[in-house]
């Protein structure tokens, strides 16, 4: 989290003084906790003690402050498996979660989605009790968040498509929106096939912006090792994630598994910045006749129209999608080899944009290619 501006320090003082005596405790009095409230609604004072006062009395109605004291069922432990890796030499906190290994079907078959939510709850409260102290870097620098990385191997469609599971997956997400803001440093989610890009759609109108600019989705181990590796400590990282960790081991046996190859290269969701009120060009060359390209994009905040020219001609005419709401998809098949145009329009948006987006060109004997500018 960025430090404290001078013009912060005056809204702290007078954001304090909208609670009484007694309605915050030592940690929720600091400088630190109540930033990033001010911050979430952006230095509107009213809204923020709105949005504190409804998580004040969610963790009030919810016993939150009594949670790290609270042993859930072991068979949670096995079907959620969700832990702290550890804090580095900067005192910043790390958490994992196998998400591909969640039984998320049998949660929801038994009816055990609350204690699920709270298993996840107690997790992220002392990650937070970490880092609303007064821990700091070794520069100086109060720590204030922390990382976490989740792996989606093995994350399946016909767990996403149940209605169960995804109202379970909206309510976490809100949750910690509602409650838990600038908590997060960065989330690295890795294995990350077409079933979650699935999810994500789902759960991205949920997440602030500040939070989903936080988020770095990958999906073959060739391209999240290296930045795993880059980026988190080796003593922290975990053997199957490229690190030297090897004593770590879930609560409940679950081990870690490091991707493997059935999560196709290629199958990952590429940015793009999308100039305001202005038009961005991808090209896809494709060099066989018959050949089908296949697309997926979405974007941050509002909806865009797109356009596909190819050889003098257009191959699918202006089309307004609904793309910052869910994933847009859809496929051509080409009648002869050359350069395919995307034309994605953002003129009707005044705000810059993401377009996050993914092509696969396939010949007719079913042979990918990746062949895109």
């Amino acid at each position: 989290m960025a430090s404290i501006t001078a013009v912060e320090v005056g809204l702290i003082a007078e954001f304090r003084k909208r609670f009484q005596s007694g309605e915050l405790n030592e940690d929720q009095s600091r400088d630190l906790f109540l930033v990033r409230w001010i911050r979430a609604r952006n230095h509107n004072l009213d809204k923020a003690e709105e949005m504190l006062r409804k998580s004040l009395k969610w963790r009030k109605e919810n016993d939150i402050d009594n949670i790290s004291s609270w042993e859930p069922p072991k068979e949670i432990e096995a079907m959620v498996p969700i832990d702290i890796l550890g804090t580095d030499a900067d005192n910043i906190p790390y958490i994992v979660l196998n998400m591909g290994k969640v039984n998320l079907l049998q949660i929801v078959k038994t009816g055990q989605q609350a204690t699920a939510i709270k298993y996840i709850q107690k997790t992220y409260e002392v990650v937070e009790r970490q880092i609303t102290g007064e821990k700091k870097q070794r520069d100086g620098t109060p720590v204030t968040a922390g990382v976490a990385i989740f792996s989606y191997k093995g994350f399946s469609f016909k767990t996403c498509a149940n209605v169960g599971v995804a109202e379970l997956f909206l309510n976490i997400s809100k949750s910690f929106e509602a409650n838990r803001p600038e908590i997060l440093n960065k989330m690295y989610v890795i294995n990350a096939g077409k079933a979650f890009t699935v999810l994500f759609s789902l759960v991205k109108p949920i997440l602030a912006t500040a939070t989903r600019n936080k988020i770095s989705v990958y999906n073959s181990a060739s391209k999240w090792k290296p930045v795993l590796q880059k980026n988190i400590p080796a003593d922290i990282l975990p053997v199957a994630f490229g690190g030297s960790n090897s004593a770590f081991e879930f609560k409940g046996g679950v081990q870690f598994d490091d991707g493997g190859d059935d999560v196709e290269e290629g199958d990952e969701l590429l940015p793009v910045s999308l100039a305001s009120a202005g038009k961005t060009t991808l090209v896809v060359e494709v060099s066989e006749k018959n050949s089908t390209i296949n697309w997926a994009f979405q974007t941050d905040k509002k909806g865009i129209s797109f356009t596909i020219t190819s050889n003098d001609k257009t191959n699918v005419e202006n089309t307004k999608v609904d793309s910052h709401l869910k994933l847009s998809e859809g496929s051509i098949t080409c009648d002869a080899p050359g350069d395919y145009v995307f034309i994605f329009d953002n003129t009707a948006n005044s705000e810059v944009q993401e377009l996050q987006y993914r092509f696969d060109v396939r010949s007719t004997s079913g042979a990918k290619q990746l062949a895109f500018d």
